[in-house]
C-alpha cells in the first residue's frame, strides 16, 4: 500500500489498488490448491468462482485492509506445502522437496509479517508436515529395504525446516519493520521490533 501511495499519490485508488490485486491473485492460487486436491478442472473452477463471488472477499479486497495480503500469502504457503505433502520424498528429488518447503516457509513469513493471523496458518502447516512425515515412517516400517534412506532424508529435511519455518519467518517479520523505521527516522533493531510487537499485543489484549 505504501508503494502504491508513493507511485500514485495519496488518494483512494492508491490505497485500494494493492488489496484488489491481491484479491484477484487469490483466485489462481485457490484454483491450484483445488486442482491438487480434487484433480478436476471443473470443480477447481467452480471453487475459484465461489471465492470470486463471495461478498466478504470482494469487500475486504477493496477497502485497503491487510486481510487480502495475509490470506494470499497463506494460500501460497499451503499450496507449496500441499505440493510437498502430495509427493513422496522417496521418489521426489530432494532439491525439489527442499524448494517446495523453502517457498512455503517464505510465504508463511510474509503472511505473519502482513498480519499475525498468519500464525494460526503456521499451525496448520506444521500439522500437515508432521502428518506427512508420519505417513512416510509408516511406509518405511512396511518396507525397510525400499525405504532404507528414510532417517537420512528425514533428518536433513527436519534441520532445513528449522531454517525455513522458524528462522526465516522470524527474519522476514523483523525486516518488515525497516520501512516504518525509515519513515519515522528511527533506528532499527531487534529490541525495537520486540518493543513494537509488545505494544501491538497489549493493545489488542486490553481492548474492551
Amino acid at each position: 500500500i505504501a508503494l502504491s501511495i508513493h507511485l500514485f499519490g495519496m488518494n483512494p485508488l492508491a490505497w485500494r489498488l494493492p488489496g484488489a490485486i491481491a484479491g484477484v491473485l487469490m483466485l489462481p492460487v485457490l484454483y491450484g490448491i483445488l486442482k491438487l486436491l480434487l484433480k478436476r478442472d471443473d470443480l477447481s473452477l467452480i471453487g475459484s468462482f465461489l471465492l470470486a463471488a463471495d461478498f466478504m472477499h470482494i469487500t475486504t479486497s477493496r477497502i485497503a485492509t491487510l486481510e487480502p495480503f495475509s490470506i494470499l500469502f497463506i494460500l501460497c504457503a499451503f499450496y507449496w506445502m500441499l505440493k510437498y505433502c502430495m509427493s513422496s520424498f522417496y521418489t521426489l528429488p530432494m532439491h525439489k522437496g527442499i524448494l517446495y518447503l523453502l517457498t512455503s516457509g517464505i510465504f508463511m513469513g510474509l503472511s505473519i509479517a502482513a498480519k499475525w493471523t498468519g500464525c494460526y496458518a503456521a499451525v496448520g502447516l506444521a500439522v500437515m508436515l508432521f502428518t506427512n512425515w508420519i505417513q512416510r515412517y509408516l511406509e518405511y516400517k512396511k518396507d525397510k529395504i525400499a525405504h532404507s534412506k528414510f532417517f537420512q532424508i528425514l533428518l536433513k529435511t527436519m534441520l532445513l525446516c528449522v531454517l525455513f519455518f522458524i528462522i526465516l519467518p522470524i527474519t522476514i517479520y523483523c525486516i518488515s519493520y525497516i520501512p516504518d523505521k525509515i519513515f519515522r527516522n528511527e533506528p532499527w533493531s531487534i529490541a525495537n521490533v520486540w518493543k513494537q510487537a509488545q505494544q501491538m499485543y497489549f493493545y489488542h489484549v486490553n481492548l474492551n
